[in-house]
């Protein structure tokens, strides 16, 4: 053996020189959590995920360390994984494409929440009560409203927690503050993640009862499996990770049960519940973007085509937002030309052209602009057509619907414009389609009073924080906390955007409604760089 291997050896082993796991232990597990959204994590580490991430972390001879950045908006993983941040994510679902995932930890179920006094009963969604007379809070982006979309749940009565951005520091806008408006007497019902539900019951002994929903529903999937997320190829840390959730799955169960998470039978997780699952779901019949484009129904067979499927309980309008899913112009034109509303909307509130942009088909959008669809119309969500071609990041779909009026300051039901949403994921195509036929480059949007140049500091993408700039975006707008962009990128620690933002006349006074200016910011942050610049400016500028 090598004498200095040999010595090496010896040393560990007679305790003179630090072990293995000594070694191993001094690298922490590093986890990003959502910073505001309990009772799953919150930056306090209050939430179970924290508690489980605490306790995997632990068993594995270290500690966790903890990145801080919403899961509910987009970019999860770019900014997490791609970004180097962190080891793992929390609750990921085990068909989760961009990463790879643990062993489920534990599965549950969406239900329905109501207080226990009332003397309702809902065995089913298609409960008329439940339907037409109770008033009902849902989250934004979730299956079960999709469901009761679907169901005819009248649209007055649905009560939309929308995505929140900053739920940390406003509480208010956390998804589970629709649990408390039922136990209130603000809600009569709430249709939510069932360990949001449950923690109401068992860490605040709330009068509610708790109905499991995913017997209920046949199509769409209403209980879902969830592991631990990681980097693609990071076989070592999820065998090592599997291992130690094994031999602590009574810890993790009894945490689980402690946050009143209401958990479902799975014989493959680690923790399996009480619940009856309800195993494999009919494919669902809603059509969506990906379906395979037909060919173009021959113009002889599309009267008896529409026929049947008015018959059989369809309309005219659906079968054009049918046939625009598939790009059948035939089809459309026919639909058209015999009754059906362009601008008609299916149940998620969308229409033709909102459906349309997103194939970034040219000809297809511009033949529904030119027969009268209105680009300015919203959906369930408040998004409207620029909004949905965002993510498409094609800028001549953008210069189209520019061609005919298209608003592209106008804010959805998030508060967010089409520029800001654009911003936020970082489609640099589609920002410049729209700063260029003239968006706002500093439009505040929502109550949280974001303007894209701050999504773009908060984000530390230089690139288009200097697109924004050269189009006019102010640099010393604040936000409702009165942090500027400068502030933000000083926290970051990040030098090339500080040296822009400074550049460009970024005020380093201003100072935010708890009376800090971004030096301090960059002080309590450890931010030295960006303290340097800072003080360097002011140096320069005395």
């Amino acid at each position: 053996m090598n004498k200095k291997l040999h010595v090496l050896w010896l040393g560990v082993a007679l305790g003179l020189l630090p072990s293995v796991a000594a070694a191993e232990k001094a690298e922490p597990l590093r986890v990003c959590a959502d910073p505001g959204n309990m009772p799953l994590s919150n930056n306090q580490g209050e939430g179970f995920q924290n508690k489980i991430a605490d306790l995997i972390a632990k068993s594995m001879g270290t500690h966790a360390t903890y990145f801080y950045r919403p899961y509910l908006n987009r970019g999860l993983t770019r900014q997490t994984f791609d970004n180097n941040e962190c080891d793992i994510l929390m609750d990921m679902s085990a068909d989760d494409k961009r990463m790879m995932t643990t062993m489920p930890v534990y599965r549950s179920t969406f239900v329905l929440a109501y207080r226990n006094d009332r003397g309702l009963d809902i065995k089913s969604l298609d409960d008329p009560k439940l339907l037409n007379d109770m008033k009902v809070g849902v989250f934004q982006h979730s299956a079960i409203r999709t469901v009761l979309q679907e169901r005819g749940i009248k649209r007055e009565n649905t009560i939309v927690k929308t995505i929140a951005h900053d739920a940390d520091l406003l509480p208010e806008r956390q998804p589970h503050v629709q649990v408390r408006d039922v136990v209130d007497g603000k809600l009569d019902a709430a249709a939510i993640w069932g360990p949001m539900a449950g923690w109401y019951v068992s860490m605040k002994n709330a009068p509610l009862t708790i109905k499991p929903l995913n017997m209920l529903e046949d199509n769409m999937p209403l209980e879902f499996e969830l592991g631990i997320g990681m980097k693609k190829n990071s076989h070592a840390m999820k065998a090592r990770i599997e291992k130690v959730m094994l031999e602590n799955k009574d810890q993790i169960r009894k945490i689980l049960d402690d946050y009143g998470v209401p958990l479902v039978q799975c014989d493959h997780c680690v923790v399996s519940g009480d619940l009856p699952s309800h195993g494999a779901y009919q494919a669902h019949a809603r059509r969506s973007l990906n379906s395979i484009k037909v060919k173009m129904t021959p113009p002889n067979e599309i009267p008896a085509l529409i026929d049947a499927a008015v018959k059989s309980g369809s309309s005219l309008d659906q079968e054009l937002i049918n046939a625009t899913l598939q790009t059948d112009t035939n089809r459309i034109e026919y639909l058209l030309q015999h009754g059906a509303d362009i601008n008609a909307k299916d149940v998620e509130g969308m229409t033709s052209l909102m459906h349309a942009v997103k194939t970034t088909d040219l000809t297809l959008i511009n033949g529904l602009l030119e027969y009268g669809a209105d680009p300015n119309l919203q959906d369930n969500d408040g998004w409207t057509a620029s909004m949905h071609a965002v993510r498409q990041n094609d800028g001549k779909v953008m210069r189209l619907l520019a061609k005919f009026q298209a608003n592209f300051d106008l804010l959805n039901y998030q508060g967010f414009s089409a520029l800001g949403l654009a911003v936020q994921d970082n489609r640099s195509n589609v920002a410049v389609a729209m700063l260029d036929r003239g968006a706002k480059a500093s439009v505040v949007m929502g109550d949280s009073g974001y303007t894209p140049l701050i999504i773009a500091a908060k984000a530390g993408n230089k690139v288009m924080a200097q697109t924004l700039l050269q189009y006019g975006a102010k640099p010393n707008e604040q936000n409702a906390g009165g942090f500027t962009a400068l502030m933000l990128a000083a926290a970051r620690n990040d030098v090339d955007l500080v040296h822009l933002l400074v550049k460009s006349g970024a005020n380093t006074e201003i100072q935010s409604v708890g009376g800090k200016t971004a030096k301090m910011i960059a002080r309590e942050e450890n931010a030295k760089e960006a303290l340097a610049i800072l003080e360097s400016y002011q140096h320069t500028k005395s």
